[in-house]
């Protein structure tokens, strides 16, 4: 298995004749397989929280990562700007990389739609975003000054050629967020959210 780099995106060549195609989950189109699960699956009203096949894909996701609960959305944007809502108020900051999906390709959609405002800390080639600039990001606590109110991080990295994020790294980035009572969110690329991470 060769990962290699077509412009921003990445693409795993499996073999001769088999491309896995990462840009986008929107580029992906089910196989039969998948038609077939999707016509068959037992459905209900989600909102009374009556579909027992979300259900069922929150449970697996909360148990999987160890959370209370997990919730499904359409979207990555949409989990992200739900994050952004519930860690941040109007006029807040929060600190996102220079290369990240939330930065770069959701439209400002947290300082538009929320009112949010994101300080850049530069990517590194790794996918981290450095320690020390994240410290120095961080707004002192003044009237003057919007909060520093969230850590939004991107594992993997979609823009270095899908990097995972070592797991040292994201324990130095909690003790930082700790000691200033910080939330980080996590966004796991390709569309699964995880809020309140740390």
């Amino acid at each position: 298995m060769k990962l290699r780099k077509h412009g921003f995106f990445s693409f795993v060549r499996f073999n001769s004749s088999k491309t896995a195609d990462f840009r986008s989950d929107t580029v992906t189109k089910p196989c039969e397989l998948m038609r077939k699960a999707m016509a068959h699956s037992e459905v209900g009203d989600d909102c009374y929280q009556e579909d027992p096949t979300t259900n069922l894909l929150e449970e697996n996701c909360a148990d999987l990562l160890g959370k209370e609960n997990a919730l499904f959305v359409p979207s990555g944007c949409m989990g992200n700007l739900i994050a952004t809502a519930i860690h941040c108020q109007r006029g807040d900051e929060m600190l996102v990389g220079t290369k990240s999906h939330m930065y770069r390709y959701e439209a400002m959609s947290p300082s538009v739609l929320l009112g949010v405002g994101m300080k850049c800390i530069e990517t590194e080639a790794d996918g981290t975003l450095d320690i020390h600039g994240l410290i120095e990001g961080i707004r002192i606590d003044d009237e003057h000054f919007a909060r520093t109110a969230m850590i939004a991080i991107e594992n993997t990295a979609g823009q270095i050629g899908g990097q995972s994020l070592d797991i040292r790294y994201l324990r130095e980035l909690k003790k930082v967020a700790e000691t200033r009572d910080i939330p980080v969110h996590m966004v796991l690329l390709i569309n699964l959210n995880i809020f309140s991470f740390f």
